[in-house]
């Protein structure tokens, strides 16, 4: 007998047991099943038919969980609307009254974690995820990039050159074709402020705002395209080589797109206090089109509250494409990072000046020694492993 026939009749017949006497709907579908399973005379079913039925119950598993979610954040909506109604009508007295018999339960580390995972279920994955088109425009950013890098390029083989003394010419007075003059368009608003061979960056302020963004095109010869985008994303290893990280753990995932919430506590500038950033995070891996992509987005998390001895990091901005020269596992590839974040500090010009000039640079440098140290061990255990197994083989062989 068919294993998908006696799954058609083991769900028939708990569909007509449930809906008649629930108490003995287990012992008769058993019952039904070691019935069949005489008949069938084939015991490699069972494991089949217990595998469908798990596959199952992971699915109403999921469900019962999301309407849990779902039923919790109403619920907390509704508290939070409570307390804004008793703020509003009875003042600040009230609020400060209920956090002060509060208090001693959030003391409880059982009950703070509760509420966290309570805080959780409030979070909308829907309004704050990191979409399959903003992986796209980023990946369209690193084509209008190159485009840029190698039509100056050519420029300057015919003996011109569109940048001069660090600050990139206006207008498009020196674009050869369409092309040319589409790609100066969009990056009409930036200013280039640092132009080597292998290295540039590009900034723009941001709009109501004393803060600047940063655009940064590079290039590595010595690492592969993976070391350099494994360094970033495995958080544990990042630990590892980033001293200035307080704290980095990620502390929701959204399994349907690929998307975390990373809660990321650094040391800023002394004699200031730690930065705190919570950020959604995406990262791919797209063979098809041979990049890799790493988008980081600030949001809110109610699991997350603000720690008073850090200031939190409301703007955040950070995405990354990783193009090699031949594919992920050999030494090449260009890349292209967009980023910026507002401090919450008055910093001088002269302090954005130095972030472009030496800052960033600095940041991404470290990555790179990251990537080499990786790459470096990865090698050695590697080299270490066949070493072993050519002195199994010959004793063997012996």
């Amino acid at each position: 007998m068919n294993v998908d026939n006696i799954f058609l009749q083991l769900r028939v017949l708990a569909h007509r047991l449930l809906s008649t006497n629930q108490r003995k709907t287990q012992a008769i579908l058993f019952k039904r099943a070691a019935t069949l399973a005489g008949k069938n005379g084939d015991a490699s079913w069972k494991n089949a038919i217990v595998r469908k039925l798990l596959d199952q119950f992971g699915i109403l598993n999921d469900l019962t969980i999301k309407q849990c979610n779902g039923v919790a954040a109403q619920r907390l909506r509704r508290t939070t609307q409570i307390l804004f109604l008793y703020r509003r009508v009875y003042g600040e007295s009230v609020v400060r009254l209920i956090n002060r018999f509060s208090d001693p339960f959030m003391k409880n580390g059982k009950v703070r974690n509760a509420f966290c995972l309570y805080g959780a279920a409030l979070f909308s994955w829907q309004n704050n995820q990191l979409t399959d088109s903003d992986l796209e425009s980023c990946i369209d950013d690193m084509k209008h990039i190159e485009d840029l890098v190698n039509a100056e390029c050519e420029n300057n083989d015919r003996g011109g050159s569109d940048v001069d003394n660090g600050t990139r010419s206006g207008g498009n007075e020196n674009s050869g074709n369409q092309e040319d003059s589409s790609v100066n368009h969009y990056m009409d608003t930036w200013a280039c402020i640092l132009n080597k061979i292998n290295f540039k960056v590009w900034s723009k302020p941001v709009q109501g705002s004393a803060v600047y963004e940063y655009k940064v095109y590079g290039t590595f010869e010595d690492i592969t395209p993976m070391s350099f985008y494994t360094v970033q994303v495995d958080l544990e290893y990042r630990k590892r080589w980033d001293k200035r990280i307080i704290k980095l753990e990620m502390v929701d995932h959204d399994k349907e797109s690929g998307s975390e919430i990373i809660h990321w506590v650094t040391s800023f500038i002394w004699p200031m206090a730690n930065r705190e950033y919570v950020f959604v995070r995406r990262y791919k891996v797209d063979r098809q089109k041979n990049v890799m992509v790493l988008m980081s987005h600030s949001t809110d998390h109610p699991g997350i509250p603000k720690n008073k001895s850090c200031v939190r990091i409301t703007k955040y901005e950070s995405d990354m494409v990783i193009k090699p020269h031949t594919n992920f596992n050999e030494n090449g590839f260009d890349y292209v990072l967009t980023y910026y974040d507002d401090p919450q500090a008055s910093i001088p010009s002269v302090a954005y000046d130095w972030l472009a000039a030496k800052g960033v640079p600095g940041f991404l440098e470290d990555v790179h020694k990251a990537a080499k140290t990786l790459q470096e061990t990865d090698q050695n255990q590697n080299s270490l492993e066949m070493e072993a197994w050519m002195t199994e083989d010959k004793v063997a062989l012996s």
